[in-house]
């Protein structure tokens, strides 16, 4: 029974911080197709979060390997699917909410488009995070590796109602966004200043009961 309790103690702690954690990672996957050419949709949607673009995007198909185009053989598929932006040098990509609602982004793969526009020392792709509630921060990444996918970490991109980043020479794709889904709706209590909410108040007094229970027990 002691152990029971405790047990018991340590899930209504923990209770509240699980449901807390809602990280999700975005990975095209509904877009591989088999083949060469492109998938080329407008925007693009998955587990809740948008992507927008002024000119569309592109997918490579999974045959997109050492093939001829434009009279180069490219290699555009580096065995996963991705997005790029289709507006070659003027391209911007928009990551929001669906609902509108914030969310925190973690990490991104990024690679070259294909083997033709390989990076150059130097060249940086910079993202522009807007924070809800007013005001931005920036981070850049410079890629080094040009057949396969880096992963880049971001700091400090918390309570975003959007992203954004511009697709310029020498033009990348991206894979694997790992996001947290934030709150289902923008938080309007300033940070530093949150009230529990009741369900965990309710499963912390639970804990801390069958705690107090297991210590009577043991004194008895």
């Amino acid at each position: 029974m002691k152990k029971h309790l405790s047990q018991l103690a340590l899930l209504a702690v923990l209770a509240p911080l699980s449901v807390c954690a809602s990280a999700t990672t975005i990975g095209f996957d509904p877009l591989t197709t088999s083949g060469t050419g492109f998938v080329s949709p407008v925007n693009y949607t998955e587990n809740g979060f948008l992507f927008t673009s002024n000119a569309g995007f592109g997918s490579a198909r999974t045959g997109d390997v050492n093939f001829l185009y434009n009279g180069h053989i490219m290699t555009w598929y580096y065995g996963s699917t991705s997005l790029f932006n289709d507006g070659l040098g003027n391209g911007v990509t928009t990551l929001s909410k669906v609902d509108g609602s914030v969310f925190e982004l973690d990490s991104i793969d990024l690679a070259s488009l294909n083997d033709y526009y390989t990076f150059e020392t130097g060249k940086d792709i910079t993202f522009t995070g807007n924070v809800h509630g007013g005001g931005t921060i920036t981070q850049s990444f410079q890629l080094t590796t040009n057949l396969s996918f880096d992963t880049f970490l971001f700091s400090g991109f918390t309570n975003l109602d959007s992203v954004t980043w511009g697709q310029g020479f020498p033009y990348h794709q991206f894979d694997n966004l790992v996001l947290d889904q934030g709150n289902t709706t923008p938080p309007e209590t300033p940070p530093g200043n949150d009230v529990p909410e009741p369900t965990s108040i309710a499963l912390l007094g639970l804990g801390l009961a069958a705690l107090g229970m297991r210590r009577r027990k043991v004194t008895k």
